[in-house]
């Protein structure tokens, strides 16, 4: 990556494609589980993933599953191995919309033909309809909000702040584009179960972001053993491996 030293920068990318790894493994079992009625009765199907069957929300907890076993491997701390990697949700998620709208999967509500900002696409038949443009939105949403905190990231030098905003940003972005979304899934309770996962995804960014905006406040540093202490230095000044 380039944000690493020349020296460790193939590190960060076997690291990186270990993540993608992760979170390619997550998102079929995570399609797999939202259509085990399906899969319960057809098991050889279940590693064929070339057939089609992943989902955003498996990706996620496939990449962070996998995310201590890097640090370990890297002899990283889990923050910095966070921060680096969460450079990935970016690229990937757009990527991710770009496959639903080619696959006719991902789309919106069908519109009035009178409406001028809707968008002709077509669902996963064929059938080609003015619907919400849920897809390009939901692009340029990511683009633009994960654009301005990388933004604010570098004016501030608030660098541990990356990986929970990233993951809260990201996930209250797919929460707000799941209600969006008209393509048929399994219902939990009325909402798609992608919403219900992105609800708790949501909270746990936002608990994870003020866990860290605790722990980088003065009063707290002050307030922190040495042993803390020189664990954070370490994560933010250049050493061997790291920075």
């Amino acid at each position: 990556m380039a944000a690493s030293p020349k020296a460790q920068r193939l590190h960060w990318v076997l690291a990186g494609l270990a993540a993608l790894v992760g979170a390619f493994i997550g998102a079929r079992l995570g399609f797999v589980v939202e259509h085990l009625s399906y899969y319960s009765h057809n098991l050889l199907e279940i590693p064929q993933f070339w057939l089609g069957g992943l989902n955003w929300q498996g990706a996620v907890a496939g990449g962070m599953a996998v995310l201590p076993l890097i640090a370990r491997k890297g002899d990283w701390p889990l923050s910095l191995a966070a921060e680096r990697l969460s450079r990935l949700v970016l690229p990937l998620a757009v990527a991710g919309w770009i496959g639903l709208w080619s696959s006719g999967l991902g789309y919106g509500a069908s519109l009035d033909e009178n409406l001028f900002w809707g968008m002709a696409a077509a669902d996963e038949s064929g059938v080609v309809a003015l619907r919400t443009p849920t897809q390009p939105m939901a692009i340029l949403s990511l683009i633009v909000f994960l654009g301005v905190l990388e933004l604010w990231l570098n004016l501030r030098d608030r660098p541990r702040l990356r990986a929970p905003l990233t993951f809260l940003i990201f996930s209250a972005d797919m929460l707000l584009f799941s209600f969006l979304r008209a393509d048929p899934v399994p219902p939990l309770f009325g909402l798609r179960i992608e919403s219900w996962i992105a609800i708790i995804y949501t909270f746990a960014g936002i608990v994870s972001t003020i866990y860290v905006l605790r722990l980088s406040h003065p009063k707290n540093r002050l307030k922190m053993p040495v042993e803390a202490k020189e664990k954070q230095s370490h994560e933010i000044e250049s050493r061997p491996g790291t920075d």
